[in-house]
């Protein structure tokens, strides 16, 4: 969106050069002291100054325009940005005394060209989106071999570029860690049945603990070296990543 607005800008500036360069030609036609034109021009100085008070005026009103125009076009990308959805009807923002904006010629095709740039950049990012969504849905016969386990087996491999066979493998590993897991708090229990809950807590964390660094050794030993390095920088960005 950044470069809408700067293009936006640069279409400012074009048009505040071009009436300078007008006012400047005005400049050069007043007469010198001496009676003479200094371009060779000899029109009435009087009426050249008039003409430069006017086109320094034009100017003042053209930027002013331009500038609440350029705040509409800011307020349309910010609706935008909230509801993408509603790319397909843009509004117009209102005018500072609450009437909708009418821009004729030049601003009129700016007003186009930046609604194009912006339903365009829109449509780019929605379609991302979609592919990125669809990349993330787990294959048929990973759902067919490790059920709901296939969501989280299919994130990992694209992460880690599993092949196929890898990627059975790390289901075999996590789907034992997991299943371990689970049991594990009814087991403390029966196997200290006078514990506090507290005692039982410390000890169900740091068999967990231990049971997920076994879990990552043996993962490790599955992955090739490139593989191995993405692999920790996951698990260090997760207490929990197996």
């Amino acid at each position: 969106m950044r470069s809408v607005i700067i293009s936006v800008v640069g279409a400012v500036i074009a048009i505040a050069i071009a009436l300078v360069f007008s006012i400047s030609v005005h400049k050069e036609d007043i007469p010198g002291e001496d009676g003479a034109a200094v371009s060779g021009n000899t029109s009435d100085p009087k009426r050249n100054i008039e003409t430069m008070s006017d086109d320094i005026k034009a100017l003042r009103q053209e930027l002013t325009g331009l500038s609440e125009r350029i705040d509409s076009v800011q307020a349309q990308i910010k609706i935008m940005e909230a509801k993408p959805s509603g790319s397909a009807g843009i509004p117009t923002a209102p005018q500072r005394d609450g009437s909708t904006p009418s821009l004729p010629g030049l601003s009129g095709m700016l007003r186009s060209l930046v609604r194009e740039e912006v339903v365009r950049g829109l449509e780019e990012e929605r379609t991302k989106k979609q592919k990125d969504l669809e990349a993330r849905q787990p294959e048929d016969w990973e759902r067919e071999e490790f059920g709901h386990y296939a969501w989280y087996v299919h994130d990992t491999g694209m992460k880690l570029e599993l092949t196929k066979e890898q990627k059975r493998q790390y289901y075999a590993l996590i789907k034992e860690n997991t299943e371990s897991t689970g049991g594990l708090w009814g087991a403390l229990q029966k196997e200290f049945p006078n514990s506090e809950n507290a005692k039982l807590s410390e000890m169900y964390r740091e068999r967990v603990q231990e049971g997920l660094k076994s879990t990552r050794r043996m993962v490790m030993d599955i992955l090739n070296k490139e593989q191995q390095d993405k692999y920790e920088e996951l698990c260090r960005q997760s207490e929990w990543f197996k």
